[in-house]
């Protein structure tokens, strides 16, 4: 575009760069890991137990983690004009998850009920991972590594409380911790 249509449209010629810091260690790569790996992890836990469910007690362990990472997530600086947050976000994967573990027992309609639940789970992480990942510049210039940090303890309390059921997570933990130290 020559100068004179550009004038006369109203564009700037000038484009603002804006740099996304990513790297290990950073804010961004924290909650980019959170999507990525640990609530996926998550997901494959809960797809190991599908036939039984959980027991209501462990159940609770799992609500509280996801309650906590939803009160962490109403600190992720990432306003815009759109009306959902990254927060609603992790609130309906939250309610998603008790869709997931109501039905109780091995009989195969509860069985179905949470393969569906889980279905649903899978789309709402991935409503949120592409939220986060559009709001990158956003989250990179905001974003407190504190917030994730407390999203990742509340995550940590499952495989210490129930380290036979959440194994891919307690993983996922521990990638996180090993590489969150800048080098």
């Amino acid at each position: 575009m020559t100068k004179k249509i550009e004038k006369a449209a109203g564009v700037d010629s000038q484009v603002v760069s804006r740099t996304v810091d990513a790297s290990r260690g950073s804010a961004l790569w924290a909650l980019n890991q959170l999507r990525a790996d640990a609530l996926p992890r998550l997901m494959e836990d809960l797809l190991l137990i599908e036939p039984v469910g959980l027991q209501p007690d462990h159940c609770q362990k799992v609500q509280t983690a996801l309650r906590v990472m939803w009160i962490q997530a109403a600190d992720i600086p990432d306003k815009s004009l759109l009306p959902v947050s990254i927060q609603h976000d992790m609130e309906r994967f939250l309610k998603t998850y008790q869709q997931w573990n109501d039905p109780q027992g091995t009989h195969p309609h509860s069985i179905q009920e949470r393969q569906k639940a889980l279905k649903a789970m899978i789309k709402r992480r991935h409503a949120m991972a592409t939220r986060i990942r559009k709001r990158q510049h956003i989250l990179s210039e905001n974003l407190d590594l504190k917030v994730v940090d407390g999203m990742y303890e509340a995550l940590a309390e499952l495989p210490k409380a129930l380290p036979e059921i959440f194994k891919n997570l307690a993983k996922a933990i521990g990638t996180y911790k090993g590489k969150s130290k800048k080098e």
